[in-house]
């Protein structure tokens, strides 16, 4: 039987040919065809039971064949391995290279060779074009159509609001070669901001934790992972204590601070192709190490903690990096007003200090009005200066005058510290009092009336959402007794602005977990319950069961302070919670440490 059946006997004696198969054989492809089966029942029950998780479909039973299915014996464990600490066979330097130690770890490094004790700033390696890409976009998570749409979105409209800092890359391909961190970090923010993205945002969002999880006990500092933990702090109010803390001490880590020096070594003039590249490599590196103490202020500020970075010579000589044009740009120039207005800000939580009860003695209305006086320079100086920008408008200059207000009630707030009646409020404090809520009013006036910053709700950081939370449940608060005493706001101006800011916040097109989203229904609430009269109104008031804001991470009772012992502004008696205490020696000038005298 050369061919197949009949074979030559069958075919003499004109019989049937039939091959006969062994038993086991049979046995074998019925179990095949059975596993294949399974398979792609699984396949479709997986498919069916996301449908379901999303709401489209109702909730799936479990699959009864897996329910009697016998689980495959557990792979063996390796054999254990002793395993120590990484070494370097050739390091870069040996003791007679160097003179003495400029720290005391790199004694340790010559004498152990520990890799992780030599820190490095250098790209990764990226993969070439003719290499495939392994990420999440090319194992099927995120398509490749929805990745460009997120990157398109992030590259022409959000990063203009981070001065450019994560716009390093022009196309897609490009980006997801050099840094799959960054890639996912893109696609997180783009989809939070996204109203067709919300069924993207977990995935890419599980993605970066992913990757920044992988990243912990690397001790390579990676300047695209920077990247990505900067913009990651911007954007994500749930992730962004942890994350701008890492990228504080990465960015410590490798000294970037010291990029300021290099950049004045080169300078502006050099006319090399080699210096002209130092100096553009310094000054991204810098731009990175101002974006770090953007976000640990405005942390600082949220939570009412110390701030990590410390105001070094980077932060001191702020002014000679704008010296260097044509290297700097207009978001160069912007990021220098926000740090200088910082500085200040910095200097008005070194006043009050960390968080108590106790009232501010009237003798700091020298100090507040010092204060007011560099806010106000600061406002003089910037409000002009910015220009406007293709993308957002003229957001850069309007920005200036909100992060003003903003300023201005974290000034004025405190006076409320530690005040128990409106009685009790020193008079010298009331002007400050009047000025708070001027403020406040000022912040919702802006968010409402200017179509600038009205369209900016959708790409402003969660800093300046979570602000807008502060000013808007300080107002409500002031509507309450005792505090509406003070007679500071008219309770149906207030409750008019909430209602049309509420408003403003829902009609805003971004994606549904969108702090703006989260926050229109905890305001929506809190504004209908101190705006009421009865007794669960006045419990909330007073710090019993006050509403928080589901889902945001920023309650509204923490953005104020009440709760955990770290927050913002803490207010006792006239707002509720309790304040921060004063740790102030009344020797230190602090008008010398202002940028702007």
């Amino acid at each position: 039987m050369e061919n197949g059946p009949p074979c030559r006997r069958c075919a003499e004696r004109n019989l049937s040919c039939v091959l006969n198969r062994s038993l086991q054989t049979l046995l074998d492809e019925q179990s095949q065809f059975k596993e294949d089966i399974v398979h792609d029942l699984e396949a479709i029950h997986a498919s069916l039971q996301q449908l379901s998780d999303k709401g489209i479909l109702s909730e799936l039973p479990a699959l009864r064949s897996l329910a009697h299915a016998i689980p495959d014996p557990p792979a063996p464990d390796p054999p254990e391995m002793e395993m120590g600490p990484s070494c370097d066979n050739s390091p870069k330097l040996s003791p007679q290279d160097e003179g003495l130690a400029h720290a005391p770890i790199q004694s340790v490094y010559y004498l152990t060779k520990l890799r992780a004790l030599r820190s490095d700033v250098e790209a990764r390696p990226t993969t070439s074009g003719e290499e495939p890409i392994n990420d999440f976009i090319a194992n099927g998570q995120l398509p490749l159509q929805a990745a460009e749409r997120l990157f398109q979105l992030y590259y022409n409209r959000l990063d203009h609001f981070i001065y450019r800092v994560g716009g390093q890359y022009s196309t897609l391909d490009s980006l997801r070669r050099s840094s799959a961190t960054l890639t996912a970090c893109i696609c997180t923010v783009a989809a939070m901001h996204d109203p067709a993205s919300n069924h993207l945002y977990s995935i890419c969002k599980k993605e970066f934790r992913k990757q920044i999880a992988q990243t912990m006990f690397d001790g390579h500092v990676d300047r695209d992972c920077l990247r990505a933990l900067s913009v990651g702090a911007y954007w994500l109010s749930d992730m962004s204590w942890m994350l701008s803390g890492i990228a504080v001490r990465r960015a410590t880590q490798i000294n970037l601070s010291a990029q300021f020096r290099a950049l004045q070594s080169t300078g502006p003039s050099s006319t090399t192709t080699t210096s002209s590249s130092s100096s553009s490599e310094a000054l991204d590196l810098i731009r990175l190490w101002y974006i770090s103490y953007v976000s640990d202020s405005h942390l600082s500020i949220l939570y009412g903690r110390a701030p990590m970075v410390r105001d070094d010579v980077a932060v001191q000589r702020l002014d000679e990096i704008l010296a260097l044009a044509p290297l700097t740009t207009e978001d160069d120039k912007r990021m220098v007003s926000q740090v200088s207005l910082l500085v200040i800000v910095r200097h008005i939580y070194d006043l009050f200090g960390p968080d108590t009860s106790a009232p501010i003695p009237a003798i700091y209305t020298t100090q507040i009005a010092t204060f007011g006086r560099q806010l106000d320079a600061w406002l003089g100086r910037w409000s002009s200066a910015l220009a406007r920008n293709a993308s957002i408008g003229d957001f850069p200059a309007r920005g200036v005058l909100i992060h003003f207000h903003f300023a201005k009630l974290y000034l004025h707030s405190y006076v409320f510290r530690g005040v128990e009646s409106a009685a009790q409020m020193p008079p010298a404090f009331l002007g400050s009092g009047a000025a708070a809520a001027e403020a406040a009013t000022s912040i919702v006036e802006l968010l409402l009336g200017d179509p600038d910053l009205s369209d900016a709700l959708n790409g402003m950081p969660s800093y300046l959402l979570s602000m807008t939370c502060f000013a808007c449940v300080f107002l409500l608060k002031l509507t309450t007794a005792p505090a509406r005493e003070l007679r500071l706001v008219q309770r149906e101006v207030v409750a008019r602005l909430t209602g049309q800011l509420v408003g403003r916040f829902r009609e805003t097109p971004v994606g549904k977990w969108h702090l703006v989203h989260l926050m229109a229904d905890g305001l929506e609430k809190l504004a209908a319950t101190l705006l009421g009269e009865g007794p669960e109104q006045q419990a909330a008031v007073n710090g019993a069961g006050a509403a928080g804001m589901p889902g945001t991470g920023l309650g509204v009772v923490d953005v104020l302070g009440h709760g955990d012992g770290q927050g913002l502004g803490r207010q006792t008696g006239l707002l509720g919670g309790t304040s921060p205490f004063f740790n102030f020696d009344m020797d230190f000038n602090y008008d010398s440490l202002s940028l702007l005298q």
